[in-house]
């Protein structure tokens, strides 16, 4: 009947564009791949100058993004240091206001590059899949699939955007801060009275918990499903020592 006939034109057809697509696969693959890493990183760039930020020179895309994380955390590390320098074994204070800065910072990296890593992740298993969704599109049964793979490459470029957003605006806070202080005279900086330290660790903090929103905000524009489990799991360790540290 004509669902026999449906299933027969379709099944052809199928055949037919898989062994058009064979010979291609190859570059649609690349393409598509290069083409969205392109776009991701671009809105990225985006986003860190939107926050006051301005990528590090001599690097592009993703790349420069990290290594301007990297300057503006340096500075918090270094910072941390020269008060820790001051503690001693009747003296602790300077280790806990030390820890108590860098703390979140190493938090928030460890969590934005397992938000990197995941990003880039869905964007190579989906665009590895490129061929199969194209050749799905041509069909009612199979386009939904299609969408839906274009949904979740759509969404791990809005979760990278936001993350970096959320990254770029602790680092800018940070980076106006006087750092220089902490050189110079340490005990005066690591005190609850200096509001540089406090802003400094509350940066860092806020950082993550937006963070933590990015999942969510890009399920709720693309319509997707994401979770946050494999970012999760990849930050779980450095913010477990960074917990007994603190302990």
């Amino acid at each position: 009947g004509s669902v026999k006939g449906t299933i027969a034109n379709d099944g052809l057809s199928l055949l037919l564009a898989s062994i058009l697509l064979g010979g291609h696969a190859a570059g649609l693959i690349t393409g598509v791949y290069t083409a969205s890493m392109a776009v991701i990183g671009g809105a990225a760039s985006t986003a860190f100058e939107v926050a006051g930020a301005s990528p590090a020179a001599g690097y592009s895309g993703l790349s420069a993004l990290l290594a301007s994380m990297e300057q503006a955390i340096i500075k918090v590390v270094r910072t941390a240091v020269a008060i820790a320098d001051e503690g001693g074994m009747s003296d602790l204070g300077p280790y806990l206001y030390s820890l108590l800065l860098v703390a979140p910072f190493v938090v928030m990296v460890a969590y934005y590059l397992a938000q990197v890593v995941i990003a880039v992740f869905r964007l190579v298993a989906i665009t590895a899949m490129a061929p199969v969704l194209s050749l799905f599109m041509g069909f009612n049964w199979g386009r939904q699939m299609a969408v839906s793979g274009l949904k979740v490459m759509i969404s791990s470029g809005l979760i990278l955007f936001a993350c970096t957003l959320a990254m770029a605006l602790a680092v800018s806070g940070v980076s106006s801060l006087d750092m220089g202080v902490a050189a110079k005279d340490p005990e005066a900086f690591a005190s609850f009275d200096n509001p540089d330290l406090l802003v400094a660790i509350v940066m860092g903090w806020l950082g993550i918990a937006m963070m933590a929103e990015a999942t969510s905000l890009a399920n709720s524009i693309a319509g997707t499903f994401l979770s946050n489990m494999g970012a999760a799991m990849i930050a779980a360790v450095p913010a477990a020592a960074a917990g007994k540290a603190l302990k």
